[in-house]
């Protein structure tokens, strides 16, 4: 074994050693925190890592113990983690839409199926969607399937060539879409 070789192994098992020594700390924080999706080799691994950036920045001359200065760099890794994991759901968040947005956009949707109704009005467009939701149960498969297609806003060309029909049987179901939608307004 080289002196290089020697010097890996001795400060591995040191730093094992210290992994041993202060793993309760690791155990208290992962009581203290909790961080969706981490297991205990998330932790123990986060509390390695941690361990590791600790030894190499520990700098005895400034008044702190060594155990003091891992635990509050392990707590800062895992605050890191958890604002990772928020800025996360965050960008979900931001995905999301309020629902008088939704009903605003499902109506202008449902006026290429019926375009006689006047859509500024609120009161109109909670019909409409009531309307559409009452009768999607009662819609055959295939309807069902070219009245989703068609709120999608797809054309009637696409819409046929992905359910495998032809563009005159789509024609027919949005007339029948239409028909059945004024049925249930008036």
């Amino acid at each position: 074994m080289t002196d290089s070789e020697q010097f890996e192994q001795t400060e591995n098992d040191q730093l094992f050693q210290l992994f041993r020594q202060y793993f309760p700390v690791i155990l208290a924080m992962r009581k203290k925190y909790y961080i969706k999706g981490f297991d205990e080799d998330d932790w123990a691994q986060e509390g390695y890592i941690s361990l590791y950036k600790a030894k190499c920045a520990y700098d005895p001359s400034k008044g702190a113990s060594f155990g003091s200065f891992f635990k509050r760099t392990f707590e800062n890794n895992i605050k890191s983690q958890l604002r990772k994991q928020n800025a996360y759901k965050r960008q979900t968040d931001q995905l999301a839409t309020s629902l008088e947005e939704h009903t605003y956009r499902v109506s202008n949707e449902a006026t290429s199926l019926y375009p006689n109704v006047i859509y500024e009005d609120s009161l109109n467009r909670l019909l409409i969607i009531e309307a559409l939701n009452g009768c999607i149960d009662d819609l055959p498969y295939v309807t069902q399937q070219v009245l989703l297609k068609t709120l999608e806003g797809k054309e009637l060309s696409d819409i046929a060539s992905e359910l495998n029909l032809p563009a005159r049987t789509v024609r027919y179901q949005v007339n029948k879409i239409k028909m059945k939608i004024s049925l249930l307004l008036y």
